[in-house]
């Protein structure tokens, strides 16, 4: 073959590759439009409906109707900014984030009300709050979780006070979770005044659904051994992900899997159940007894709340349905410390035209039970003798 055919085929091979190369880049731009990220994040983690849809806005009463599409808007953008952090104690925690209803500082703890400046003078009263995304306040402002609430009732309550409650609640954590990020806080800065422990749900649920305490471990799995993967990936050395165009076309063609809060798997049995419920009672008392023994090294005074579960309550909202979660507490309770107390009964205090939840059936509180479960708390703070408290 002459040096001119051979420069003339390569010529040709080059123009049909470059061009294929373009076509495919045009491809993946269309499908890249077509088949948005934001569509396909919710496609892979909430069945395909943005969290704003289970938010019910006629379930928000603080706020007018403005304020109420601006904070379910919130939760869908910190969703899909990533939601999780990595913390080298408890695994995963609130990634740091800013709204004008929804802030996270850096080291994963919630926003709430500033304290307030009529009672600075006050003798100053820290606690810490812990627990799941009841807790937290998952669809809720900042001024409207529980912590922020109980902050509100407290100082009311205790006016010779100047009240700071932190909100430390992260979504899908439970008792365990929650131990290991007091430790963790104790090692960063001046011990509080006392802690609340708000639980019940997660540790149940994580039991009877994942037959483990922390589902959290499956997400920090996967990440290292994706990296693992990139370390010793053989040729071609490219690493395609979920977000690649084609991927998201793929998965936009298959129906989302339907998803339940909680349950028990089809082929786990009553007796399996059952072990379970026991194992998580033992495991929840075990993390309170840990948690008790640290706050007594440091001074500081611990109250633990069962909370109550607003799907699984009785029409009067005074008594849990549930027969596994009603042996979870049983099983907890008998041991009569004095330092728990159960709340499943206390949102009979709400009135019966408001809903106790934000969604239209489900588990996270709406503003107005947020601050029924705050005064109840509160109460039961503020009514323990100051010597036994040191409030």
């Amino acid at each position: 073959m002459s040096w001119q055919r051979f420069i003339k085929h390569y010529q040709t091979a080059a123009v049909l590759l470059l061009n294929t190369l373009l076509l495919v880049a045009v491809v993946l731009a269309i499908f890249h439009f077509v088949f948005p990220l934001e569509d396909s994040i919710w496609n892979q983690n909430l069945d395909g409906r943005r969290m704003s849809e289970d938010f019910v806005p006629g379930h928000y009463y603080f706020s007018d109707g403005e304020e109420t599409e601006a904070i379910r808007q919130a939760l869908d953008a910190y969703i899909l900014q990533g939601h999780w952090q990595v913390h080298p104690w408890t695994g995963l925690i609130n990634r740091e984030y800013s709204s004008q209803h929804l802030n996270i500082d850096a080291e994963g703890g919630r926003a709430g009300r500033p304290p307030s400046l009529l009672h600075r003078e006050g003798e100053p009263l820290t606690l810490w709050s812990f627990g799941g995304s009841t807790l937290f306040g998952w669809g809720l402002a900042d001024g409207d979780t529980i912590p922020s609430q109980l902050q509100v009732e407290l100082q009311r309550l205790l006016p010779h006070r100047h009240v700071r409650v932190s909100n430390f609640g992260v979504p899908w954590y439970n008792s365990s979770h929650e131990l290991a990020l007091l430790v963790a806080n104790l090692r960063r800065q001046p011990p509080p005044d006392a802690v609340v422990f708000l639980d019940g749900l997660n540790d149940l649920v994580h039991r009877l659904h994942y037959q483990t305490e922390s589902p959290l471990h499956h997400q920090l799995e996967r990440a290292w051994e994706d990296r693992l993967d990139d370390l010793f990936a053989p040729p071609p050395w490219l690493h395609l992900t979920d977000s690649f165009p084609l991927f998201r076309a793929a998965q936009s063609a298959r129906r989302p899997s339907t998803t339940t809060l909680g349950g028990i798997s089809g082929s786990q049995t009553e007796d399996d159940a059952n072990v379970l419920t026991r194992q998580a009672a033992e495991g929840y008392s075990a993390n309170r007894r840990t948690a008790s023994a640290v706050c007594e090294q440091w001074g500081i005074t611990p109250t633990f709340f069962l909370q109550p579960v607003p799907m699984w309550l009785n029409d009067a909202r005074d008594a849990s349905t549930d027969p596994k979660y009603n042996t979870f507490a049983d099983l907890v309770l008998e041991q009569g410390d004095h330092n728990l107390h159960d709340l499943r009964s206390s949102l009979a205090r709400l009135d019966q035209s408001f809903a106790m939840t934000v969604e239209e059936v489900g588990v996270h509180y709406s503003d107005a039970a947020s601050q029924v479960l705050a005064k109840a708390m509160a109460e039961i703070i503020a009514s323990a003798e100051p010597s036994e408290r040191g409030l």
